[in-house]
């Protein structure tokens, strides 16, 4: 961003470009951001929205009597959308979300990497005792 400003106070000096530092990302990260976060907001419409409107459509064809329905989407889904929209919008809550989830699939990563282990520890086991009788088959 440059910012013309005039040298020592005077009216009449000739105007000379002044840098001003930016602050936090730079614009591609922003942009980034920005269209994940729009991304994000474009899903959970489409996924909230459409079924209702397919519904609709198949109700005003007469394919399907929906009339129960409208109560369904009007009290549980459509809500869920307005619910998710400022999660979204939030950067704060956002980021809370993603850390709990790294924190969650580190742990499970942890149980996995454990059961991994025993279970090969276990598989050598049983190699070593077929080989051991093997070996006293064979002797």
């Amino acid at each position: 961003v440059k910012v013309m400003m005039a040298q020592d106070g005077h009216k009449e000096a000739p105007l000379k470009p002044l840098r001003v530092p930016h602050r936090g990302f730079s614009n591609k990260k922003r942009t980034q951001r920005l269209q994940r976060n729009i991304t994000r907001i474009i899903i959970t419409d489409f996924v909230c929205w459409v079924p209702f409107l397919i519904t609709c459509l198949f109700h005003s064809l007469e394919v399907v009597d929906a009339t129960s329905l409208y109560s369904v989407f009007s009290i549980v889904i459509l809500p869920i959308n307005s619910c998710i929209n400022p999660l979204i919008y939030d950067n704060f809550i956002r980021d809370k979300f993603s850390r709990c989830v790294k924190v969650i699939w580190g742990k499970a990563q942890e149980v996995m990497d454990l059961w991994c282990l025993r279970s090969l520890q276990k598989w050598r086991m049983s190699l070593s005792q077929l080989t051991d009788r093997c070996n006293e088959w064979i002797h």
